[in-house]
């Protein structure tokens, strides 16, 4: 009872963190009267972080809690509960890792098509007389004749 009464102030807390975010975002942007393509970016970010760090939570320690129950109520321990509990309990450190650094590697990912996109030249185009329309930075071969 103990681990989820925590749980329970763990889930309490991350809601807290998340309106009082929504709520000084909703406040800057009256004051702002900025039109922003997506005005709650901030509030949606926090609000999935916080959710999965709780979800990370409930998923660790909810077949532990049903095997205890299992052995105190009925003195046995089925085997399949005890697989979900040797396999999830030991990943809890792994779940929140992954969380930790899921927004880095969403902002490397971005940089990253964000620079394959600008590295892609435009394609050249001609003109009626066959001539290529473009810059002519590199040399003047651009304007060559098809």
């Amino acid at each position: 009872s103990i681990i989820w009464s925590a749980i329970c102030i763990v889930t309490v807390t991350m809601f807290s963190i998340y309106r009082t975010v929504r709520k000084t975002e909703t406040q800057t942007l009256r004051s702002s009267m900025s039109l922003t393509t997506n005005p709650r970016k901030v509030s949606k970010f926090v609000a999935t972080q916080a959710g999965l760090y709780v979800f990370a939570l409930y998923t660790t320690w909810f077949s532990t809690t049903i095997l205890r129950i299992y052995q105190t109520k009925l003195n046995h321990s089925p085997f399949p509960l005890l697989l979900l509990m040797a396999i999830f309990f030991p990943l809890q450190g792994f779940w929140n890792a992954i969380i930790y650094f899921r927004p880095k590697w969403k902002k490397r990912r971005f940089s990253i098509l964000k620079t394959k996109i600008n590295s892609n030249p435009r394609p050249k185009r001609s003109n009626r007389f066959g001539l290529f329309i473009g810059s002519n930075e590199d040399n003047d071969s651009s304007n060559k004749i098809v």
